[in-house]
């Protein structure tokens, strides 16, 4: 008889337990819809509190340490990004814990890595993400970007042509080599590589801009400002396409109309454009 009494309180107590867990779980996971809420609506305290209420309900859930290891990078606190993946990695190598593809937290650390410009600990992690997923694009991307930072441009280039192979409409492999060749001075190509960016990407603000350093440089003012006039149009607000408009207009010596875009582009900014008009504008401001 106390035999089975006993049998029934563990059985008992198994349950209660279970539902405990269950219950802190469905908390947990309401927890980390919220935070995906406040993140989105870029609302990073609340954010990171729901995260940390999230965790004290469940520790064992890669997600939250990913999403908050995310906000981190967002904020700057690479250390603490990092911390967080590193968490986020431990727990997801466990079977029964797994929610994350290990490629994806390894390449979000990668970035962080990157971002602190530990290059050898970013591209360790890059090799695990590609010999994960060996068609991950994005970190054949940031492979290339480190070679660039250590003056290495033709493994770099290398690089951006691989995530192209992977993917022939990736706008930002042709954006990066655009880069590479602009900073080697060819023109040519920089520009063949921006026009297939833009083509697949029309609103890339960063390759209209590369765009119009060329056409610049070129002295083809009319083509640089008909890409001037496409970003506005999508972004009226964006700062250095203002300061390019100005710069154009000065060279033509259309003095009036130069003060004017690098007054908008102060009013939204522009540090560089309020030294053009000290400069330039006197009593034309």
């Amino acid at each position: 008889m106390k035999y089975i009494l006993l049998m029934c309180f563990f059985y008992f107590f198994s349950l209660m337990l279970s539902y405990a867990q269950n219950k802190d779980s469905l908390l947990m996971l309401q927890k980390i819809e919220n935070a995906t809420v406040q993140y989105t609506q870029k609302n990073l305290e609340n954010t990171e509190k729901l995260l940390n209420e999230a965790e004290k309900l469940f520790p064992k859930y890669a997600k939250i340490y990913q999403m908050r290891g995310l906000l981190y990078y967002e904020i700057g606190n690479y250390p603490q990004s990092i911390q967080d993946y590193n968490k986020a990695i431990e727990i997801n190598t466990n079977k029964e814990n797994k929610h994350i593809k290990n490629d994806d937290l390894y390449y979000k650390r990668a970035v962080t890595y990157f971002r602190l410009q530990n290059f050898e600990k970013a591209n360790e992690d890059l090799q695990k993400t590609i010999s994960i997923n060996p068609t991950h694009k994005e970190a054949y991307i940031t492979i290339g970007a480190i070679y660039q930072e250590q003056n290495q441009e033709q493994k770099a280039i290398e690089m951006y042509q691989k995530a192209i192979e992977i993917d022939k409409n990736f706008a930002i492999g042709y954006y990066n080599l655009a880069c590479v060749y602009d900073n080697q001075k060819n023109q040519k190509k920089a520009l063949s590589y921006i026009n297939l960016a833009i083509e697949y990407k029309p609103k890339y603000t960063e390759a209209y801009l590369i765009r119009i350093e060329i056409y610049f440089y070129q002295k083809n003012y009319e083509l640089a400002l008909k890409d001037i006039e496409t970003i506005l149009n999508y972004f009226p607000q964006q700062f250095q396409a203002l300061e390019w408009q100005g710069t154009i207009y000065w060279k033509q010596k259309q003095k009036q109309k130069a003060c004017q875009s690098w007054k908008k582009a102060v009013e939204n900014g522009s540090i560089d454009a309020e030294n053009y008009m000290k400069k330039n504008c006197g009593s034309l401001k």
